[in-house]
């Protein structure tokens, strides 16, 4: 009886850790295709947590914090369009400098509103029968985004098998003088990628906040936007691969929280449990050959 609930509480538990760093993993994903590393992915959502936390403390409305979480990340996709396509700035060194730029924005106004503030947060599904199906019992332990995480997975896996506009986003990354020579706005393209990413990313740090206290901490974020950046890597830019590491990580990084629950893994450190996620990533990023970005990320186009 033991065992059982300390799997349904670790699986149910999994399952709330994945949703953010699987959506952020689609925009990214979606991004890097269209040739631009976004590496800012951390400090938009560090900045969707924060707008979030701020707007549900101040209106009492979750949805409103959502949509504020929403609008944050179309400012943020706005900001990295001027330094990555209109600059045509390093990548890496301004994407990173936006992250220093959101994490000091975000902890100073912390400091200036929000410090141990909490708001509201999302209602799990608590009315699914839970008697004796183990299943419904998880289930039952989730709220909307799921939902939203699998409506963005199958949006996503559209986009990029099905459309037009993923055809063109694949071409942009990988023949990005094809698409100029053929008419197309390579610009536009990669404007539309960008945005998505951004607004994505801002969104899962907006259920961050929302699936847990609904109050902003500082750093909350704890480097998933980088770990999403491995995660796209390691999937070969495949929605449904990024969907299934992205659980793998959440598993290992659930151990944390309902690891004193089992009597063989309540021994080990809480601080490994809190690095082995981490680890585990970095680790099969060195040890997996054969991931080779698209021919065009972080490269420029010329005018």
């Amino acid at each position: 009886m033991v065992d059982s609930i300390f799997i349904i509480a670790w699986l149910a538990i999994s399952i709330q850790l994945m949703v953010p760093i699987s959506i952020t993993c689609f925009g990214e994903l979606i991004c890097e295709k269209s040739g631009t590393l976004n590496i800012g992915v951390e400090g938009c959502m560090l900045l969707g947590a924060f707008s979030t936390a701020f707007t549900g403390i101040y209106t009492g409305s979750i949805i409103l914090g959502f949509f504020a979480g929403i609008a944050t990340g179309v400012l943020c996709g706005l900001c990295l369009t001027l330094l990555y396509l209109v600059r045509n700035m390093d990548q890496i060194v301004s994407g990173l400098m936006f992250n220093l730029f959101a994490f000091g924005l975000a902890g100073a106004l912390h400091s200036s509103f929000l410090s141990g503030q909490m708001g509201p947060t999302l209602k799990s599904f608590g009315f699914l029968s839970t008697t004796n199906n183990p299943i419904l019992q998880i289930i039952s332990q989730q709220n909307i985004s799921l939902i939203y995480m699998l409506l963005l997975f199958v949006f996503v896996l559209l986009v990029v098998n099905k459309t037009w506009l993923g055809l063109h986003i694949k071409a942009a990354g990988e023949r990005p003088l094809a698409i100029v020579s053929s008419g197309k706005n390579i610009l536009l393209i990669r404007f539309i990628a960008l945005m998505i990413c951004s607004i994505l990313a801002a969104s899962a740090g907006s259920i961050l906040v929302a699936s847990s206290s609904g109050g902003f901490v500082p750093g909350m974020t704890a480097g998933r936007g980088f770990i999403a950046l491995g995660i796209v890597v390691l999937a070969r830019w495949n929605p449904l691969s990024a969907l299934f590491i992205s659980f793998i990580f959440a598993l290992i990084q659930a151990l944390q929280f309902v690891g004193n629950q089992n009597d063989l893994l309540s021994t080990v450190s809480p601080h490994l449990w809190n690095a082995l996620p981490y680890i585990a990533v970095i680790g099969l990023l060195v040890a997996i050959k054969g991931a080779e970005y698209p021919k065009a990320v972080g490269i420029p186009l010329k005018k």
